[in-house]
Order: structure tokens, then C-alpha cells, then sequence
């Protein structure tokens, strides 16, 4: 079950917006040239500006406490697959992109016809990859920064230390959790 809730988690942001993008493509909604066009690209990009220097400001507040709680030192010792760092990137990524696709259909005048449709399509797919990737980035940080201590053992459970690696021995000596 862990299992599934980890690939889940990492693959839900990119099966939902290519869901949504099918949909929308299947039954043929494009709104390129409706008269909110603009508006719409204009509140894109600020919400994608917004929320990415909204991550920059996270970072360092969410890092400052690493030095400060037992929980979030054991939880940066036990990402060894650093999803954190994982997750933080791709919803930065996601939205520089989104930003540079949204300018680009500032210019659709411009573009041929057929272009203007697959460009389209890829800023659907990449505005809702975007809030898909910050709902999951923002969860987690939340999660880091309003969690307590005391919450390791009801949230990750208490183990019977014949059944913990030698690395999950070594992290919880390391920073002092009682488990």
C-alpha cells in the first residue's frame, strides 16, 4: 500500500493534466480566440510569478528549521530519494515553462492556425501540471513547517528496532529521536 501511495503521489500532478488536456481536446475546447484570452494569460502569469517566488520564499524558512526541530532533521535524513528537492524542482520547472507558453500566445496574432492549437493544448496541460505540482510541493512544506516532534511517532509509527535498517538506527541516534 506504501508503495502505491508513493508512485501515486509522484505521478498524479502529470496524469491529471494529461487527463484534463484529453478531455479537453476530445471535445474540442479551445478558447484561444475568445475575447478573455488575454486576461486569462495575464492572471496565468501572475498566479505562476506569485507562486513561485512564494517557493522561494518557503525554501529558506523550511531549510532555517532543519537546524531547529528533530522532525524535519529526520525527515531530510530519510528522503534519501530526495522528493522533496524533487518535488520543489519540478513545480518551478513546470512553472518557468508555463510562463514562457503563455508569453509565447501573447503572440498568437502571429502564429499559423495550426500551431496556435497545439500550443494551446501544451499551456492547458502545463497551467494544471503547475497547480497539480504546487498543491503537492506546498502539502509537503506545510506539512514541514506546522508539524511537531511529538507527530514522528504517531505519523511513521512506532518500530520494533530489530526491524529498523542500520541507517534509520544511525539517523534517530544522530538527532536524538526517542521512537
Amino acid at each position: 500500500m506504501e508503495k502505491i501511495r508513493y508512485y501515486f503521489e509522484r505521478i498524479y500532478p502529470y496524469l491529471g493534466a494529461m487527463v484534463i488536456t484529453g478531455i479537453m481536446a476530445w471535445k474540442k475546447i479551445v478558447f484561444v480566440e475568445d475575447v478573455n484570452m488575454e486576461s486569462a494569460l495575464e492572471g496565468v502569469n501572475t498566479t505562476a510569478a506569485l507562486i513561485i517566488g512564494f517557493l522561494g520564499a518557503m525554501l529558506p524558512v523550511i531549510l532555517g528549521m532543519k537546524n531547529e526541530s528533530k522532525f524535519v532533521k529526520y525527515v531530510f535524513e530519510k528522503d534519501s530519494k530526495k522528493l522533496f528537492l524533487r518535488y520543489t524542482k519540478s513545480t518551478i520547472m513546470s512553472g518557468l515553462i508555463l510562463v514562457a507558453v503563455t508569453v509565447s500566445l501573447y503572440f498568437r496574432i502571429s502564429i499559423p492556425k495550426r500551431i496556435i492549437s497545439k500550443l494551446f493544448f501544451s499551456w492547458i496541460f502545463l497551467l494544471v501540471l503547475f497547480l497539480m505540482c504546487t498543491y503537492r510541493s506546498l502539502s509537503n512544506m506545510l506539512n514541514l513547517v506546522f508539524s511537531k516532534d511529538s507527530e514522528l511517532k504517531r505519523n511513521y509509527g512506532v518500530r520494533n528496532s530489530a526491524n529498523k535498517t542500520a541507517k534509520e538506527i544511525d539517523a534517530e541516534n544522530k538527532f536524538d529521536i526517542d521512537i
